[in-house]
């Protein structure tokens, strides 16, 4: 007998948001709708690739806004894997609430709800004085295949 796979809240906020290059990692998962942090948090852009980052630091910042996803257990690895878990960022639930329900999720979305999200945990001054936002919307990012060739050019 096998053990049916679990399902796992994951708020994103950045490049895994619809429109965004690196959606095609929760393509499958069931969006849920935009949800909003309870806490403050700082979401800035920066790096060579301009990367969106939600730094590591409740209280500092606006509620930020993103989408919420119902992931399964593939999933969420994929996702650690992609995000680097345990050296470029912290898994952590926070609080998050429903904004806007995601068109046929019905019962399926949450009013509030403790998700996981990707929390930046190795910064330094550049990210600490970039500027906030409250949702990101930011269209300069670099995909990492498309990063070779940037390199080349700024080099």
């Amino acid at each position: 007998m096998t053990t049916p796979p679990s399902t796992h809240y994951v708020f994103v906020y950045g490049t895994l948001m619809h429109t965004f290059p690196n959606h095609f990692h929760v393509d499958s998962a069931d969006y849920l709708g935009d949800f909003q942090t309870f806490d403050p948090y700082p979401l800035v852009v920066g790096g060579p690739f301009f990367s969106p980052y939600l730094l590591d630091r409740v209280g500092d910042g606006f509620r930020v806004t993103g989408e919420l996803y119902a992931v399964d257990d593939a999933t969420l690895s994929d996702l650690d894997a992609l995000e680097n878990v345990g050296k470029n960022y912290d898994k952590r639930r926070v609080a998050v609430r429903r904004v806007r329900a995601a068109e046929g999720a019905g019962e399926k979305a949450p009013e509030e709800v403790q998700a996981f999200v990707y929390l930046k945990c190795n910064y330094g001054k550049e990210l600490m004085e970039a500027p906030r936002m409250r949702k990101y919307t930011d269209r300069r990012y670099i995909p990492r295949d498309r990063r070779g060739a940037a390199t080349a050019r700024a080099g």
